[in-house]
């Protein structure tokens, strides 16, 4: 279930009621699968959002103007000519400037859909500056167009009931309690899926830090002293 087409026919099927149903026309079913869509796509950084857009440097010219189908305060890495820039909340980044204003090194910082680069590019560059950040994702049209979370069961469901309690909602009575019950357990899983994926991606290992560790009392008094189990 991850086209538009297959989740559309599940809604059809659940709510019990005919592809030519004037209550629940195609376009009003689309609409409300779009709007689950993004709903969950937005909730968290998920991976399958993350996305590198490439810009040009700008001389002379402090800002660039925001990648538009990146989310607003999603950017989580720059480079700029291969070198990366630490990035800075505006206030920091403001600070920085102000407090070491013959300072060199790299930073960044996003505010209003403009991202500030410092030191300001002296040259104009040529798709030089790497921005990643979560994308928007784009709007379902036709019933093949598949969402981003394919092979994500617990995401596609997710989506699914979500869509499926906003069309309940349209009624009334007890089928509009039954929506918003709906929503909430659809946000609710996603919750738990995006707090499974980051225990997981805390268990991977980096290149500043060990699988296995632990505090070395035996050789060493300081016990800020760690040491490493040995692998066969």
């Amino acid at each position: 279930m991850n086209t538009l087409g297959e989740i559309r026919q599940a809604l059809i099927d659940d709510l019990s009621v005919e592809t030519s149903d004037t209550f629940y026309p195609t376009a009003l079913l689309n609409r409300y699968i779009n709007r689950a869509y993004r709903t969950v796509a937005n909730l968290y950084p998920w991976q399958e959002t993350q996305a590198a857009k490439v810009r040009d440097t700008i001389a002379n010219q402090e800002y660039l103007t925001y990648p538009e189908n990146l989310r607003t305060d999603s950017v989580f890495l720059v480079r700029i000519d291969g070198e990366e820039y630490k990035i800075l909340t505006f206030r920091e980044y403001q600070r920085f400037k102000e407090e070491y204003p013959n300072n060199t090194e790299k930073r960044v910082s996003d505010w209003q859909r403009k991202l500030f680069i410092h030191p300001t590019p002296t040259t104009a560059g040529t798709a030089n500056v790497e921005i990643w950040g979560n994308e928007v994702p784009a709007e379902l049209t036709t019933d093949s167009d598949e969402i981003i979370f394919a092979n994500q069961s617990v995401l596609e469901e997710a989506i699914f009931m979500y869509a499926q309690g906003m069309a309940l909602m349209k009624g009334r009575g007890t089928n509009y309690e039954r929506g918003k019950a709906l929503l909430a357990d659809a946000l609710t899983m996603a919750r738990n899926e995006w707090d499974a994926q980051r225990r997981r991606q805390a268990e991977y290992q980096t290149e500043t830090t060990v699988m296995f560790e632990h505090y070395d009392y035996l050789h060493e008094t300081a016990r800020t002293k760690r040491g490493t189990f040995e692998t066969c």
